[in-house]
């Protein structure tokens, strides 16, 4: 993600910052000036973000670990500061795969939840005993109450990303299991509307109740979900071959994937510079043609099939049809 900052490495999985991180801070010191907090209050509310940071943080490196043991790397892990995000290399190929992963994280916040009961009964309920009022001052002052703000932070934490809000981690295993009847695409989809139908609710909520962090949270939800709605799409689509898409020049025929032909320009390429293009076969995915292109930064590659030279495939040419496809692809792919 743009403008985000590396700060250290765990396990081989490089660990970063978004700059809008520098808003926690601002955060702490306008509650410490609005609320006239006292420098050990300052200090208790210091340490509860920076647990929270950490509880975050060991979530997503549950995600990220689980991922590796499924064969599936992660490139990083980003902290902003509505949250984390593990992001994988690629998709699991497996729906169960995506299942297990999901649920990691919110295992890793179970987990220590369960960890802090001990505290909490040896020490907590003994000292709440002696106390007839609880006071958020009181709290605030008494760090033998932090174990038990990290003990329902990670129980908040679990509960609320498996919410079936996709792109969150509840609305992923949704989507592993709806993959697993209705096939990965139409389970993107369907998961992807319940998160924004979700996200809405929690907006009205937040704008009802004054609640700015739900309001924050609700737009990240619906725009992320929408955002991987569309990202799955093309993927789909880039998952055909240049040969179902793409018909050679001779060929009268409509391809067989979307019904539409894009002709080759072999004709207009002189045959003494042949040579200088790169090369693709014909029946490789448009994903591999495309990441091929970006990478030597060619304009176009050469077709070929069984040692012929079918034509030029260019840049444009696969984005254009991408573009074309991506309108009326529910219609022409999934429905019988």
């Amino acid at each position: 993600m743009h403008r985000s900052f590396k700060i250290f490495t765990v396990a081989g999985i490089p660990v970063k910052v978004h700059w809008t991180f520098i808003l926690l801070p601002v955060l702490l010191w306008y509650m410490v000036r609005i609320y006239h907090f006292n420098e050990r209050q300052t200090l208790w509310i210091g340490l509860a973000i920076a647990a929270m940071l950490v509880c975050i943080l060991l979530h997503e490196f549950g995600h990220a670990l689980m991922a590796r043991r499924l064969n599936v790397q992660t490139i990083d892990i980003l902290l902003l500061p509505i949250g984390g995000l593990a992001r994988l290399e690629n998709l699991p190929a497996k729906a169960i795969h995506e299942f297990w992963i999901a649920l990691a994280g919110p295992a890793v916040n179970i987990l220590i939840a369960l960890l802090c009961i001990p505290y909490l009964i040896l020490v907590t309920a003994p000292r709440l005993a002696g106390i007839e009022i609880i006071t958020a001052e009181l709290i605030l002052t008494d760090l033998v109450f932090f174990p038990p703000f990290v003990f329902a932070m990670n129980l908040g934490l679990a509960t609320f990303n498996l919410l079936p809000a996709f792109p969150m981690d509840g609305g992923r295993v949704l989507r592993s299991l709806l993959a697993t009847k209705i096939g990965h695409y139409k389970a993107t989809k369907l998961a992807a509307i319940t998160g924004q139908i979700i996200a809405v609710a929690m907006f009205a909520y937040g704008l009802i109740d004054c609640k700015i962090p739900y309001i924050f949270i609700a737009a990240f939800v619906f725009i992320a979900a929408q955002r991987e709605h569309n990202w799955t799409r093309r993927q789909q689509l880039l998952n055909q071959k240049i040969s179902d898409v793409f018909a050679k020049p001779e060929s009268k025929e409509p391809s067989p994937a979307l019904q539409s032909r894009a002709e080759f320009t072999l004709a207009t390429i002189p045959q003494d510079s042949l040579k200088s293009w790169g090369t693709i076969e014909y029946n490789t995915t448009l994903e591999i043609a495309l990441t091929k292109l970006y990478e030597t930064k060619m304009p176009a590659l050469l077709v070929m099939e069984e040692g012929q030279a079918l034509g030029l495939i260019h840049l444009n040419q696969i984005e254009e049809w991408l573009n074309r496809a991506q309108s009326r692809f529910d219609l022409t792919l999934l429905n019988p």
